[in-house]
């Protein structure tokens, strides 16, 4: 009886072992889960600033690639090439 008494108690003890170290998993878990969002939120900012200088590198190479509009950008409407 003694020795049965002794095996529940130990059953008890991991028990009670396990349900911390699933506490301290869920744990982590949600501060990973924080962190994650955190960092979906900056590279959303990131992907925003690469649309900006995106939609800004498509308009120079459309002045570079017609010179007769960069001219006239630049004010030398008396070019007439």
């Amino acid at each position: 009886m003694r020795q049965l008494d002794n095996d529940v108690q130990s059953i008890y003890t991991m028990l009670s072992a396990m349900h911390g170290t699933q506490e301290r998993h869920t744990n982590r878990l949600g501060e990973l889960a924080v962190r994650r969002d955190s960092l979906d939120t900056g590279l959303d900012n990131v992907e925003t600033k690469l649309d900006s200088v995106d939609t800004r590198l498509d308009a120079v190479l459309a002045l570079l690639q017609n010179p007769r509009a960069q001219q006239l950008r630049r004010g030398a409407s008396w070019f007439r090439g």
